[in-house]
């Protein structure tokens, strides 16, 4: 069996059923081929794993939220930039701000703490699959 490049294993199994065995191929779609470097460049990472790109403008709560998929992240400027465990409502300041505009090379987090700076003790990502496996999470 080939299994596209888009889809990831997860575990093959053999069932008995009506006097035969069968086996069933166990498989996940992941978002793309496309991958991600552990440094935000101040557009949308779940977009560009998606194949697209997507600003990310300041809202509300003063994180950067993307304007396609509610993703958010807080960022420490010059540090990190933590993606966080929950996505925005589209209220975005009166006077645009984004991100793609003041990025200093920041890496990405994860979100690991409930309050500022959301990120204690300090971790990044190791690599585009798990920022892909992380973002998969959020709701």
């Amino acid at each position: 069996m080939i299994i596209p490049k888009s889809f990831l294993l997860i575990g093959i199994m053999r069932i008995y059923l009506k006097g035969n065995y069968h086996t069933l191929t166990l498989i996940h779609e992941t978002m793309s081929e496309h991958k991600l470097d552990q440094f935000w460049n101040g557009f949308c990472p779940e977009s560009h794993l998606l194949g697209k790109q997507a600003r990310m403008r300041m809202n509300n709560l003063d994180v950067f939220e993307s304007e396609a998929t509610g993703l958010q992240i807080a960022l420490i400027p010059g540090v990190q930039a933590v993606i966080l465990n929950t996505r925005g409502k589209g209220n975005f300041r009166s006077t645009p701000v984004y991100g793609d505009e003041i990025e200093n090379g920041e890496m990405l987090s994860p979100q690991n703490l409930d309050r500022p700076p959301f990120n204690r003790p300090a971790v990044i990502f190791e690599d585009s699959d798990e920022i892909e496996a992380y973002i998969t999470t959020i709701s």
